[in-house]
């Protein structure tokens, strides 16, 4: 089995309407979002789902951007993903590949620091990212690093026993991760394929 450990590494808190996420309910009641990526120990190596928030935005709000900023509740020095993955023994230079679920900035803010790992993103989620007369929201200053892509079509297999998988809807490119752990069973981390 490839997949023994799971770490949820929080990475602060947004805001949004209700509404935002639940079409019809209210637009006055606020919803708190928790921001997390997820460390998952396999035999091959470590994988990151998600790297969570710019780190400069613990310091300075107004680095994850106007809107964002305007989203945030809480965010420490303690949630900078590089931090969570020390407190789990982990580090990013370690770490075999990075997954993240889409290019939102509340999913690759530290995305720039895994420069030593694969980076699995799909290939609609790329282009849409890397194209700006499609008129996607990503910030290019998120991902926009020599990192080491690995561009896929569909369900991927990124080592034994893990997969992502295309969950198109949220972006265009949006992809969860599957894998089975030996006491949980099979565990799938939605990234905003699921809100709720």
């Amino acid at each position: 089995m490839a997949a023994h450990e799971l770490y949820l590494l929080p990475s602060g808190t947004l805001a949004l309407p209700r509404s935002t996420l639940v079409r019809g309910s209210s637009q006055t009641q606020e919803e708190l979002l928790p921001v997390y990526s997820a460390l998952i120990r396999t035999d091959d190596g470590d994988i990151v789902f998600d790297t969570g928030l710019d780190p400069d935005g613990n310091r300075d709000p107004s680095a994850l951007g106007a809107g964002a900023a305007r989203m945030l509740r809480s965010f420490t020095e303690q949630d900078d993903l590089r931090s969570r993955l020390r407190d789990a023994g982990a580090s990013e230079d370690k770490v075999a590949a990075v997954v993240p679920s889409h290019f939102h900035f509340d999913h690759i803010g530290a995305l720039r620091f895994f420069t030593r790992s694969k980076v699995y993103v799909q290939n609609a989620e790329h282009r849409m990212a890397t194209h700006p007369d499609l008129r996607y929201t990503a910030s290019r200053k998120l991902f926009d690093h020599p990192l080491d892509y690995h561009l896929i079509d569909g369900d991927t297999q990124i080592v034994p026993g893990v997969w992502a998988l295309a969950t198109y809807g949220h972006t265009p490119g949006h992809q969860s991760l599957v894998f089975t752990l030996p006491e949980t069973g099979v565990v799938v981390l939605t990234g905003d394929a699921v809100y709720t």
